[in-house]
């Protein structure tokens, strides 16, 4: 992300390997050159065009157009339009602020951008996460994490950006006030596997050994 606005993100989705695998991958290093250099998402992507082919594709948001474009690995650019809804089942996102899928997307963004802070906490306790909207030409930017607020910079970073109304709107009507969830956020789960046999690495058998304590343990030993 960057000053004017835009966030970049990489959709590693559906690919092997851990995240500290691409951090020198062509996808890395084109958001990196992106973000450092480019004004608006026309700059943007045709940036990302030319350093194309890359690994993954990008997908760009730049708040002040309220535009979201993807950049395919050959260079392809695919407008979509202000709203893209792709949630993983199982995800935090679906279990916590969908409530398992039964609510409905918006009121949940809305919830997470606007001033419900209980809601708020309830995803901060199981992910880090950052919830980005435009409402009546102004941004709003919320984040947090199990360790406090996840990017308090970007917050900072998009404080009085302009932004343009878009001829798409999404249907929303803006932040509202706090409103009553359910007390369980339902982010532990409960697993169970077998025991392992104990395996003893050395025996004592014939030493001199001295014991320390007293107890039913000690006095077994």
């Amino acid at each position: 992300w960057n000053q004017n606005g835009i966030i970049a993100w990489i959709d590693y989705s559906g690919q092997s390997g851990s995240e500290n695998d691409h951090t020198l991958t062509p996808a890395v290093i084109a958001v990196d050159h992106v973000i450092r250099t480019a004004h608006s998402t026309a700059d943007a992507t045709e940036q990302l065009r030319q350093l194309s082919p890359l690994d993954a594709p990008v997908f760009l948001l730049c708040i002040g157009e309220q535009q979201i474009c993807r950049v395919d690995v050959d260079g392809d650019i695919t407008v979509l339009a202000n709203e893209v809804n792709a949630v993983r089942p199982e995800s935090p996102l679906d279990r916590i602020a969908l409530h398992d899928g039964q609510r409905n997307i918006h009121d949940a963004v809305i919830a997470l951008v606007g001033s419900d802070q209980e809601e708020q906490a309830r995803m901060s306790a199981t992910s880090h996460w950052l919830a980005l909207g435009v409402f009546n030409g102004k941004a709003y930017v919320h984040s947090g994490g199990p360790t406090g607020q996840w990017c308090p910079e970007l917050s900072e970073s998009l404080r009085g950006l302009q932004v343009h109304q878009s001829s798409m709107q999404p249907p929303t009507k803006g932040p509202v006030p706090g409103r009553e969830t359910p007390g369980v956020t339902r982010r532990y789960v409960v697993d169970h596997c077998e025991m392992g046999v104990a395996a003893g690495d050395r025996r004592i058998s014939g030493e001199r050994v001295l014991v320390f304590g007293s107890g039913k343990i000690a006095d077994a030993v």
